[in-house]
């Protein structure tokens, strides 16, 4: 199983680039209100804390790390279940 490739990445900055017509403060909202916590991924995909974090720690899942917090984008969340949906996942 592979993460989130280039073409998952490029899609999301052209949707990004989409927003442009927006200014920078409705981008960044748009942005942070897609974040979503570890807890809210792991119940989201029914799956405990710990087999979370294996995922984000192989790279397998694509998340992002604020201080100590670790945000995975929900867009890129529901890219990666649908990339991913029938295949078998080695934990």
């Amino acid at each position: 199983m592979s993460g989130i490739d280039n073409t998952s990445i490029t899609w999301y900055a052209d949707i990004v680039k989409s927003e442009s017509k927006t200014n920078s403060d409705e981008r960044c909202d748009f942005l942070m209100n897609a974040l979503l916590t570890r807890k809210e991924t792991a119940q989201k995909l029914g799956v405990s804390l710990p087999t979370l974090d294996r995922l984000i720690a192989r790279g397998d899942l694509p998340a992002v790390r604020l201080g100590r917090s670790v945000k995975i984008h929900g867009e890129l969340l529901d890219v990666w279940v649908k990339e991913n949906m029938g295949k078998a996942v080695v934990l």
